[in-house]
């Protein structure tokens, strides 16, 4: 992982939740963000960039979400950086929108953040 990508992907994810009307608080029940907008709530946890290891890191986060689910209506993020858009899809689309795990991705160049629809 490049130094402070998982830092810059934080900054980044928050300033667009806060900018779609989200209040967002850090390091909630063990998740790396839990947000709020009116009964909506959002559970995220973010990762950088880590070479080799992407696949093998991707299936971590999406174990930690999963041991993390409470059962309530929240949906679940993973946030990570664009160039992991073929790793994130390890975990079908379908499986993905039966747990409500939505995938974020950011661009570390321009900040940008794109949510996940395939």
């Amino acid at each position: 992982m490049a130094p402070g990508d998982e830092a810059l992907i934080e900054t980044a994810f928050v300033r667009f939740l806060e900018a779609e009307g989200w209040t967002v608080h850090r390091q909630v029940g063990g998740h790396d963000f839990e947000a709020t907008r009116g009964s909506e709530i959002l559970r995220a946890e973010v990762k950088g960039r880590t070479g080799a290891n992407t696949g093998l890191d991707l299936d971590t986060i999406y174990g930690q979400l999963l041991r993390r689910m409470e059962d309530d209506d929240a949906t679940y993020a993973v946030v990570v950086p664009k160039e992991s858009g073929m790793a994130v899809r390890r975990v079908s689309k379908r499986v993905r929108d039966l747990l409500r795990i939505a995938v974020f991705k950011v661009d570390l160049e321009t900040g940008n953040v794109i949510r996940e629809d395939r």
